[in-house]
Parts: C-alpha cells; structure tokens; sequence
C-alpha cells in the first residue's frame, strides 16, 4: 500500500512542478514502457521498434513531408524551463538516407510566432545516434536579439525542412535535464 502511495504521490507532484501541466521531464522510448506519440504536424507512420543488438527500444518515425515545416510538436515540454540546463533530443536517420537536417524550434509566446522570434537551433542527423543538445546556460536567443523567457516556454517543435519523401528517423529519447 505505501508503494502504491509513493508512486501516486511522485506522479502528482511531476504533473504540477511547472506553471502548466507537464508530465515529465523525459520521454524515454528506449524501455518500450512510454507508448504516448509526439503530435506531428503532417503524414506519418509510429512504430516502436526494438534494436536487436541491444535489445533497446525507440520510437520510428516514418514522415511524408509535403506540406510546411513537419515536425513533432512536444506540449508536455510547455512549462518553466529555469530549473534545466539543457534540451536534448536523442535520434538518429534511418530508411534509404545518410543525414536529414532537423531544427529545433523553442517559443515563449511574448511575442508573434515568426522566426525572428523563436530560438532555432539546426542539426544534421546521421545515421548513428546522436545527442542533439540545446545548452541553455547561456540563455536562449531569438534571431531579433530577444531573450526567450524560460519560465513560460509555449511551444517546442523538431521539425525537418527535407522536402523529399519519405524521411525515416528514430528517436530514443526526449528531455529536459
């Protein structure tokens, strides 16, 4: 019974540590045990897939990005940042490519949502995994020279600008940390 507790309390107290509903600050899909999928903007196809080499587990995606700026939108992200010291995401390209070049996209909602607002970092994922990390230490700043305020973050986007289809990439983790 007080495990049971423990385990009701420690999630409550994950669901409300941030000024908005967040669930936690990682979305690990290496323990195939985490089935909840990142929104995506345009066509896609969800698998979660099993290395078997390692025996790991990871989120396949498989996208057909013929409209605008497909990407994963993450809201369980949009909450206070300040506690963190940086953003990564864990991926690798997969399918018939050798690299796909993805953006990360972070806004504050402080001002309109056009580039020159935002934080956007580029990387270039390959075929091995990679830690794609967004140090925040420093701070995050938008295009214009505006700070991005880390204490209420409204949205987050992993978004590829590969126009060709399909684009096939797997994620093996999401976090704050």
């Amino acid at each position: 019974m007080a495990k049971i507790f423990l385990i009701t309390a420690t999630a409550f107290i994950s669901l409300v540590s941030c000024s908005r509903q967040v669930k936690f600050p990682c979305m690990d899909y290496t323990t195939g045990i985490s089935r909840e999928l990142p929104d995506w903007e345009c066509h896609q196809i969800f698998a979660f897939c099993r290395d078997p080499l390692t025996g790991k587990s990871f989120l396949e995606v498989t996208a057909f990005p013929k409209k605008k700026y497909p990407g994963i939108v993450l809201p369980w992200l949009e909450c206070d940042w300040v506690k963190f010291a940086s953003f990564h995401v864990i991926a690798r390209v997969s399918g018939a490519r050798d690299s796909v070049s993805f953006c990360l996209s972070i806004w504050d909602g402080n001002a309109p949502y056009t580039i020159d607002n935002r934080f956007e970092k580029k990387f270039t994922v390959r075929r091995q995994w990679a830690d794609c990390v967004v140090n925040m230490t420093e701070g995050l700043v938008a295009p214009n020279g505006r700070s991005i305020d880390k204490k209420d973050i409204r949205q987050v986007v992993f978004f590829t600008s590969h126009r060709a289809d399909p684009v096939v990439f797997d994620v093996s983790s999401i976090a704050l940390r």
